[in-house]
């Protein structure tokens, strides 16, 4: 079963009426839906907007967004045994190309910009390890998409210029708000570049009105967008009903989980370490290598590594980024010890099964405390 149809399915088994259409605000409570056949006016206590973001350039064969989506595209073509002819990411200006018999990549100063370098650089091997060639500092300058195929001129950093032909081409330059024609100005919502402003639970500056999701300022991630939607509708079940109030009326920014699904995988919370010399913030570094722990090794996966940030006197956790096989899962551990205030000596002193991939992350944190043995 989809998982669209399970969740339709739940709403269902609640009694949640599901309408489908095209929705304009008209006052803050009326809602005008504008189906297939019919034309609705629904009354809400509460409207909540979650509205998908819209693709820049939809004239091009394929559209990506965000670095990190670019190389989770990659990487799944490559897993069905595809070919990827040319794989294209825009940022900022800057260029990411994936040819199909050289497998070019080209982008910002490293691979994935918003994570922790160290991390980063482990993905890049894994992808030179796989025949792609790494380029940075390269600049797109035109693309020219034909029946055929498509060009690209580029700059790379030493001035040079080139082009890549490829059959299919993919493009992502970001994302845009789909904000636009549903009656948002006639509420006086203040929005900031499309996005609608948001303050305590969400709440726009129209009495009654939520967002969440991608039409807001935060990170663009399905988990961020369910968990603001919880603390809307217990927020509102709270106005009207007199339920208790969520935990907190917005999510911590820090506490929320990157993950990316590529091989090696990545995830990462919390702060970075570039981040904590840019803020001045007191910190120390605790490693530990995937060749280390001994299922990453029997099972065929020792490219990785744990890396905690936490401060020098206390030992609490300021942030994690881990690279490496099983990172999207494990990383949840150390988030919930920084989520409970847990130290890098109460880590280090829990047992952890063997043989596990967990094991790295007490194995860190015994590094962290001068404790390690098993490197």
């Amino acid at each position: 079963m989809p998982l669209t149809e399970g969740l339709e399915l739940l709403q269902r088994q609640r009694v949640h009426p599901t309408q489908h259409g095209q929705v304009t605000l008209s006052r803050p409570q009326p809602l005008l839906l504008f189906g297939t056949d019919e034309r609705h006016r629904l009354r809400l206590t509460a409207i909540l907007g979650r509205l998908h973001q819209e693709h820049r350039h939809r004239h091009l064969r394929a559209v990506l967004g965000q670095q990190r989506l670019g190389l989770q595209a990659q990487f799944g073509q490559r897993l069905l045994g595809q070919r990827l002819d040319l794989h294209l990411l825009l940022r900022a200006g800057q260029l990411v190309a994936v040819d199909g018999v050289d497998h070019p990549l080209e982008l910002l100063g490293q691979v994935l910009p918003l994570e922790d370098e160290e991390s980063a650089k482990v993905v890049e091997k894994a992808f030179v390890s796989n025949g792609i060639k790494i380029h940075t500092g390269a600049r797109a300058q035109k693309a020219v998409v034909s029946a055929t195929g498509a060009a690209v001129s580029v700059t790379l950093s030493d001035g040079s210029e080139t082009v890549f032909e490829a059959e299919k081409l993919l493009v992502s330059v970001g994302r845009a708000p789909n904000t636009e024609g549903i009656g948002l100005e006639r509420l006086g919502i203040r929005m900031t570049r499309g996005y609608v402003e948001t303050g305590d639970c969400y709440e726009s500056s129209a009495a009654g009105v939520y967002a969440i999701g991608d039409i807001t300022i935060q990170p663009q991630l399905a988990h961020v967008a369910s968990k603001a939607g919880e603390i809307v509708a217990e927020h509102v079940a709270h106005v009207l009903l007199g339920s208790p109030e969520p935990h907190e009326s917005r999510i911590n920014p820090y506490t929320i989980p990157s993950a990316v699904y590529c091989e090696p995988e990545l995830a990462s919370f919390g702060l970075s370490e570039k981040k904590a010399k840019e803020s001045g913030t007191s910190h120390a570094v605790a490693r530990f290598p995937y060749r280390g722990i001994g299922k990453a090794v029997a099972t065929g996966v020792p490219e990785g590594q744990v890396k905690i940030l936490f401060t020098p006197d206390s030992g609490a956790i300021l942030g994690a980024s881990i690279v490496g096989a099983g990172a999207t899962d494990t990383i949840h551990e150390l988030l919930l010890a920084s989520h409970a205030e847990l130290t890098l000596e109460d880590v280090a002193d829990m047992v952890h099964a063997h043989p596990t991939l967990s094991e790295g992350i007490m194995e860190a944190c015994k590094a962290g405390l001068g404790k390690a043995i098993h490197i």
